[in-house]
């Protein structure tokens, strides 16, 4: 019987990475507004992991995929570039664990907005993710 792969979570490491590589290209204050934030934020995505009932693969990248843009929305670790620094740290951890996202650019954009405005809440989230969640193709060596 195989074992299930653990899913795959950013470090604090990975995404102050991420936001300064972003902050260099868009020009944004690099500075970190509150590292306990940022911490916080992967405390909640960590036990999210960790307690979630045994569940699909897709599922399970689902649900922590929501929880850890939702942390990064609500706590607002970094001066500038939360929302795309959250959307980005989505993307990446989708990647991670052999998924993609099938949604336009703009239907992105609009859920991260209705996210931001509190239009929409995790579990709307969580939904409409998993119906995007594709399995990434598997790439040539």
């Amino acid at each position: 019987m195989a074992v299930a792969r653990p899913i795959e979570l950013p470090t604090v490491g990975e995404l102050l990475w991420l936001h300064e590589a972003l902050s260099e290209r868009l020009g944004w204050e690099e500075e970190v507004r509150e590292l306990a934030a940022l911490e916080l934020a992967l405390v909640l995505l960590y036990r999210e992991a960790e307690t979630s009932p045994r569940q699909s693969r897709a599922m399970q990248v689902a649900r922590c995929g929501a929880v850890l843009v939702r942390g990064l929305l609500e706590y607002r670790p970094f001066r500038q570039g939360n929302a795309a620094t959250a959307w980005m740290a989505l993307v990446r951890f989708l990647e991670a664990n052999g998924f993609e996202l099938a949604a336009s650019e703009n239907a992105s954009s609009r859920m991260l907005s209705a996210l931001i405005r509190g239009r929409k809440d995790i579990e709307a989230f969580r939904s409409w993710l998993l119906r995007r969640l594709r399995s990434r193709p598997a790439r040539a060596l």
